[in-house]
């Protein structure tokens, strides 16, 4: 009956592929405790990797709603230090940025665009260091014929990936798009 040890063996599940064992462990830790903001964002991970996308953005939704009402987790009745209190902060706001991007590939994922733009936007305010998000508002900025936003965002993100050999072909594609937009604002 223990919520947060589901959700622990529910990611696990995750990790090694069983998504039917993932699913039940999230699922059992949703109705034990209903706000428990991981749970719901573990489940719309496995929604995800599914195909449920429609769930998926239903559940990711849920966990930044519930994240959102509660703010940083700070020990109750604990005096923090300043260092320690920007500690959990600076947490707190990596997490919530990186449910929003997840619940803007939801959004993308079911055809929802300017859902998916304002769940990225949202999350580059909390972390404006999110590679993904910025390559995801490349696509869709200039997908939506707004090449001003699509430049700045894939400039962004060859900014960023300048460093991760691993985003080398982001990093192709970027360099691809980014003449073809300048000329289309030429024009």
């Amino acid at each position: 009956d223990f919520a947060s040890a589901r959700v622990n063996l529910g990611l696990a599940h995750m990790m090694s592929g069983d998504l039917k064992k993932a699913f039940a462990e999230e699922a059992e830790a949703v109705r034990l405790n209903p706000r428990l903001v991981e749970a719901h964002y573990n489940l719309g991970k496995v929604y995800q990797k599914r195909g449920r996308h429609r769930k998926a953005v239903d559940a990711f939704r849920q966990a930044v709603q519930l994240a959102d009402a509660r703010g940083p987790e700070i020990s109750l009745g604990k005096q923090l230090d300043p260092g320690e209190a920007r500690r959990q902060e600076k947490i707190f706001r990596l997490r919530s940025a990186q449910r929003l991007a997840s619940l803007g590939n939801a959004f993308l994922a079911v055809g929802e665009a300017d859902s998916a733009i304002v769940s990225y936007e949202r999350s580059l305010e909390l972390d404006p260091g999110l590679s993904d998000v910025h390559y995801n508002l490349g696509i869709v900025y200039e997908e939506a014929g707004r090449p001003n936003e699509a430049i700045k965002h894939w400039e962004a993100f060859l900014y960023l990936a300048r460093s991760d050999p691993s985003l080398n072909s982001g990093v192709s594609e970027a360099k691809q798009r980014l003449p073809r937009l300048r000329k289309r604002l030429e024009r």
